[in-house]
């Protein structure tokens, strides 16, 4: 269409492909930028007050901004299902992950030193987002930007705060790769059997579920620390399992950390689940979704 905003973007993307210039992108969504906040100007005029009105919707190009919102429009336009896939002009490489606060922490708690080292290795002094752009592109030459929704997943769900002692760590999809996560608390040491209500849940458990399995041990010791139940699934899968009469953070905890205690132990990654009398869904889904950890309600 003649005068869209693509049309802008395609002869802004080919003028930075034509100087051969190493983010192109930055050119185009500093160029749109540079228009929008013209045409706004014209429209709300030059004063002070437009000006941080302006500016909050589409921050100045020459300033210090990620220019985030912009990085997602772009994405949004370009890549294919689930985004809207417009833009067939730009090639997926270029475009940049967008940062906000959140996203830089799970960042930093999980990739700070290789992007440190990426950065000493090209020499080359560039803003955080492309730093960090050009860090997925080592994982993902062709598509760098897919990773939005992991990053900032943690963040949008309160699961990484800015206070890092209200984090909810073991609910992070990444929290096996971030150093917040190194603060899990391992299970309990020593030999604790099931107490009878932990019994009577996981009695009703093996009626329901029981089938699936053919082997089951409680109270399980791997070295100093006792896992609730180990079950050996028919599929010849192990499963490390949490008994909590209600599924709370500290259940998700434990179940996380039983996880990583048998990994460690015996080199095989078990499925993690939590057997419950109740538990509210939203946590339920949150913890079935983010942590991996299946629950069963009996």
């Amino acid at each position: 269409m003649r005068g869209s905003i693509g049309n802008l973007v395609c002869r802004l993307y080919n003028h930075a492909l034509n100087r051969d210039s190493k983010e192109p992108i930055v050119y185009a969504i500093k160029g749109l930028a540079r228009c929008l906040r013209n045409e706004l100007k014209k429209a709300y005029g030059d004063t002070t007050n437009a000006r941080t009105k302006i500016s909050r919707f589409i921050p100045d190009p020459d300033g210090k901004s990620a220019m985030k919102r912009l990085c997602l429009y772009f994405r949004w336009m370009t890549r294919g299902y689930p985004d809207l896939g417009l833009w067939d002009f730009i090639d997926p490489q270029h475009l940049l992950v967008s940062l906000d606060g959140g996203v830089i922490r799970v960042v930093n708690g999980s990739f700070k030193g290789t992007i440190k080292q990426l950065e000493i290795s090209i020499k080359e002094h560039v803003t955080l987002d492309i730093r960090v752009t050009r860090f997925l592109r080592h994982v993902n030459s062709e598509d760098p930007a897919k990773y939005d929704y992991v990053l900032s997943r943690p963040s949008i769900m309160g699961y990484c705060v800015r206070q890092s002692g209200k984090s909810k760590c073991y609910l992070c999809p990444i929290y096996e790769i971030c150093e917040s996560s190194r603060k899990l608390p391992p299970p309990r040491k020593g030999r604790h059997p099931l107490s009878e209500h932990e019994k009577r849940i996981f009695e009703r458990f093996k009626l329901v579920y029981g089938s699936q399995f053919d082997k089951f041990n409680t109270s399980y010791p791997v070295g100093d620390r006792t896992i609730d139940v180990v079950a050996h699934e028919k599929r010849c899968r192990y499963w490390v399992i949490e008994i909590e009469p209600i599924l709370n953070y500290e259940a998700i905890g434990q179940a996380v950390a039983y996880r990583l205690l048998y990994q460690k132990h015996y080199g095989i990654r078990p499925k993690a689940a939590i057997i419950c009398a109740q538990a509210k869904p939203d946590l339920k889904h949150a913890c079935e979704y983010d942590a991996d950890i299946t629950v069963f309600v009996v």
